[in-house]
């Protein structure tokens, strides 16, 4: 195939060929990819077992790989992984040219974790949603917990006259979630709007609410009885589905519902501060019963937690405003049950379909929706 493709290509760059044409010819050519990268590692493989890398005075096969193979180190990291795979069905798949290198290296990180029957049970999703997953199934360790917060940090960089700062921030996503949350619900109590109409936008919002407090506490002037504790979501998935690989790590995986990871150093830091905590397991989400028009809050949160915290339409990642949509329309008899929504970012949801017309595909699969365009009604003649 691969002489084919080179004759082909040569001889008729600038010729009369469809656009399908060419489309298929460049699947043949990432199909003839996939079996060369199924070949090297199964060479990469017996090297590894013979010891060559370290014959050669390199600390790493990876280090070996990136400085003999002229590849970035990513690149090596992959080969490496693909050699030392244990997961038959991916070596098989990747060596016959049926999935990418790509799919099989993501498949292999995912299957690596426990996921059972990763090569079949994600034919659907595309290689974002495959790793959103993947890193979904992984827990967070003590040791990057204290890797993110000795690295956190707050810079203010004034102009000469210090008329005005810019600022930058750092900050773990537990951290960042309890700012984010107390500055908007002091901004539900600021002015949002201009005595001559113009409204503030979100941006501003949080930068007011940041001064108000700050204001609030050196002037000391916060009175009365303490608030309540914060509502905290948490997802725990208790153990890894493959128990038997000695790879796995069989600590469970804790998540709030924006897909933070987080790890015990700062669950224990949640229940002494007595905050509420939430607990819904990865598999149903606790305390949904009412069916409307309007997405619940909790159900809300359950969907975008299901769908990986991104948008599912394919080759999208958007985490921007998401928001779950009606696969099939309310007016049309879907009803608001997980199984009718799927999480669609702004763009998708507010422009796509709700202003060109579009709707989901539901014969789709859910981590990869595609659309169709519904038939435009137009005003008789």
């Amino acid at each position: 195939m691969f002489d084919t493709l080179l004759e082909q290509g040569s001889s008729d760059v600038t010729g009369d060929v469809s656009p399908d044409v060419r489309e298929q010819r460049i699947l043949d050519c990432e199909r003839v990819i996939a079996q060369l990268r199924g070949l090297q590692a199964q060479e990469l493989a017996v090297l590894d077992r013979q010891q060559v890398a370290t014959g050669d005075g390199a600390r790493t096969l990876v280090e070996w790989c990136a400085a003999r193979f002229d590849v970035s180190r990513q690149t090596a990291r992959d080969l490496v992984l693909a050699a030392r795979s244990e997961h038959a069905d991916i070596n098989s798949a990747l060596a016959e040219g049926d999935i990418t290198f790509d799919r099989a290296t993501h498949t292999t990180r995912l299957a690596n974790t426990g996921y059972t029957d990763a090569l079949a049970t994600t034919a659907g999703y595309d290689i974002g949603a495959l790793h959103r997953l993947r890193v979904s199934r992984e827990p967070l360790h003590e040791g990057d917990e204290t890797d993110m917060f000795e690295h956190r940090s707050l810079a203010l960089q004034p102009r000469l006259d210090e008329s005005q700062y810019t600022g930058w921030l750092t900050m773990g996503g537990t951290d960042a979630k309890t700012l984010e949350t107390a500055l908007m619900r002091r901004a539900e109590q600021l002015r949002r709007q201009l005595p001559d109409g113009t409204v503030l936008s979100r941006s501003q919002l949080l930068h007011d609410s940041l001064v108000d407090m700050a204001t609030d506490d050196l002037a000391a002037s916060t009175q009365g009885a303490e608030s309540p504790g914060a509502i905290i979501t948490v997802f725990v998935d208790p153990t890894p589905t493959d128990m038997t690989s000695p790879t796995v790590d069989r600590r469970p995986v804790v998540r709030l519902d924006n897909g933070t990871r987080i790890g015990p150093n700062t669950l224990q830091q949640l229940v002494c501060t007595g905050a509420v905590i939430e607990l819904n397991t990865d598999t149903e989400p606790l305390g949904i019963g009412r069916t409307s028009k309007a997405v619940p809050p909790r159900l809300k949160r359950w969907v975008i937690h299901r769908d990986l915290g991104a948008c599912t339409i394919a080759g999208c990642d958007s985490t921007y405003r998401l928001q779950p949509h009606h696969i099939i329309h309310w007016a049309d008899g879907g009803e608001t049950e997980e199984e009718n929504l799927a999480t669609l970012c702004w763009f998708h949801h507010h422009v796509v379909i709700h202003r060109h017309g579009f709707a989901l595909d539901p014969e789709s699969p859910p981590q990869a929706r595609q659309f169709h365009r519904k038939p435009r009604s137009r005003p008789p003649p």
